[in-house]
C-alpha cells in the first residue's frame, strides 16, 4: 500500500514539476535586462525547482518534501516583497505554484513519516 501511494504521489509530483518547469522557462525567457533579483528568486525557488525536488522525493521523500515546502515559502515571500502589498499576483502564485508545491511537499513528508 505504501509503495503504491509513494508511486502515485511521485508521478503526480513529476507531472506538476513538468508544468512548473514550462512556466519557469517561459518566465525566464521574457525577463529583461536589469530584472530584479527577487524575480529570479521567485522562479528558481518556486516553479524552477519543483521537478528536481519531485525527482529527489522519488528517492528521498523527506529531503524532497522539505525542498518543496521551503521552495514554496521562499517563492511566496519573495513575491510578496517584490509586489509591495499588491495581492493579485500573490494569490495567483499561491494557487498555481506555492500551493501545489506545499501540498506535495507535505504529502512526501507524511508518507515518509508513516514508514
Amino acid at each position: 500500500m505504501r509503495r503504491s501511494l509513494h508511486l502515485g504521489l511521485s508521478l503526480v509530483a513529476i507531472g506538476v514539476g513538468v508544468i512548473h518547469l514550462r512556466m519557469a522557462l517561459r518566465a525566464v525567457f521574457v525577463f529583461r535586462e536589469g530584472e530584479p533579483i527577487w524575480s529570479w528568486v521567485i522562479i528558481l525557488a518556486g516553479p524552477g525547482s519543483t521537478l528536481f525536488a519531485a525527482l529527489l522525493g522519488w528517492f528521498r521523500p523527506q529531503i524532497g518534501g522539505i525542498w518543496l515546502l521551503a521552495g514554496s515559502v521562499i517563492s511566496l515571500l519573495a513575491l510578496t516583497f517584490l509586489e509591495g502589498g499588491v495581492t493579485a499576483n500573490v494569490v495567483q502564485l499561491v494557487w498555481r505554484i506555492a500551493g501545489p508545491m506545499a501540498a506535495i511537499g507535505l504529502a512526501f513528508l507524511l508518507l515518509n513519516r508513516a514508514s
